[in-house]
């Protein structure tokens, strides 16, 4: 019998040492609340990635080494390691932040028939002090009003655990794009999603992160094309690329509305992100939040 209002978080991680503290910090500190299982699936590290986890004496921490698994291999085998109500990834190098789990939940309770809740990202390079927005449209839960770009954000999504069970989890056809595959997928079985607007994660870009390559783009295009019935007009595609921009103009203006409170929650560890923030000017935000005590 599950306990009411738990939590998966599947963490598929090879090699990477210099950040999963960071990242399990920030889950022990968005859902200390809540009933959570944090399943963190090995790919083969070779540096000290399992002695940092097993160091850390965290019981709701599942540690499952499967030597070669692609990232898609390792969240399928987490879905079935681990069982709750909401399922959600989060990268080893990536953050959750601290409100995170209410404001889903709140969504979810207020809509039994909800399938996925979907917020704001914010992507930050660390090396070059540039952050962005991730922001989805209004009515971008379409197929036909995806256009060029998906605007789904995988660090800012939950999904029921019952839904992505349902349909079979993620595609492991896939080497870097099985995340659009399943949004699509969704989007064409009915699932109903719903958008927050707030921002739920932190996408951290480094250099030893993973790049979208030729054949990732070339994935992208073939798995969109896959579940379009036919051709989006190109106009169609300009129409929703100016709606993104837009969306991400707006919001970047109310930088303030959307993000959220308590952010010293996290400690010491996470203040060094948010000090990237307040030092940024490459992404034409308003700063003065970050730099608050």
């Amino acid at each position: 019998m599950i306990e009411k209002n738990t939590f998966l978080i599947a963490t598929p991680i090879l090699n990477g040492s210099e950040f999963i503290e960071d990242c399990i910090a920030s889950v022990r500190g968005a859902f200390k609340n809540y009933k959570y299982i944090h399943i963190i699936v090995d790919g083969g590290s070779t540096d000290n990635t399992k002695e940092i986890i097993n160091n850390m004496n965290n019981d709701s921490i599942l540690f499952y080494e499967m030597p070669g698994s692609t990232m898609y291999q390792a969240l399928n085998k987490a879905l079935d390691l681990g069982e709750a109500d909401y399922f959600y990834q989060l990268n080893a190098d990536d953050f959750v932040l601290p409100e995170t789990a209410d404001i889903v939940l709140e969504q979810f309770q207020n809509d039994n028939d909800l399938d996925v809740v979907t917020g704001l990202c914010i992507s930050v390079n660390v090396e070059t002090n540039y952050c962005k927005i991730l922001a989805p449209t209004k009515d971008h839960f379409r197929l036909d009003k995806i256009g060029v770009n998906l605007y789904v954000s995988q660090p800012s999504s939950f999904v029921r655990y019952d839904t992505i069970k349902g349909i079979g989890g993620y595609s492991e056809k896939y080497k870097g794009s099985s995340d659009t595959e399943l949004w699509l997928r969704l989007i064409k079985n009915a699932s109903k999603f719903q958008g927050v607007n707030k921002c739920l994660s932190i996408d951290r870009v480094h250099s030893g992160c993973r790049r979208m390559t030729p054949e990732d783009i070339k994935e992208v295009k073939d798995i969109r094309m896959n579940y379009f019935v036919s051709t989006i007009h190109p106009l169609l595609k300009l129409r929703n690329y100016f709606l993104y921009l837009i969306v991400l103009l707006t919001t970047a203006i109310r930088i303030n509305k959307v993000l959220q409170s308590g952010i010293e929650s996290y400690g010491s560890q996470i203040k060094k992100v948010w000090g990237v923030f307040a030092s940024t000017k490459k992404a034409g935000l308003r700063i003065n939040y970050f730099s608050q005590n």
